[in-house]
């Protein structure tokens, strides 16, 4: 992740948390993924696309804050965002059961 520094130092910046490990997730086709891990051994989820379009993050970000008022499925907290980057709660993948659906 050494290529985004600079929202390395955003993040750290607006947030006040101290990124100290990434590893990237497989299963983005759109954008890059991480697995973010701070000072306090919190775990984030930092989606990244240099080619953005413009308020694509920030959209994902509103449209991810309305998801979560309906308190139907869980929805990661939006941590903050910015033009090429969303940064959000780390969801632990869960089992699904025979009678998911």
């Amino acid at each position: 992740m050494k290529s985004h520094q600079k929202i390395t130092e955003q993040i750290e910046a607006e947030t006040g948390l101290r990124i100290v490990s990434t590893s990237n997730l497989s299963g983005g086709c759109i954008s890059e993924a991480y697995k973010v891990i701070t000072a306090d051994k919190a775990n984030y989820f930092l989606k990244v696309n240099d080619n953005a379009p413009d308020n694509f993050f920030p959209c994902e970000s509103n449209g991810l804050k309305e998801l979560k008022k309906s308190q139907v499925i869980k929805i990661p907290d939006v941590v903050c965002s910015g033009q090429n980057f969303i940064l959000t709660e780390f969801i632990q993948p869960g089992t699904i059961d025979k009678n998911f659906f």
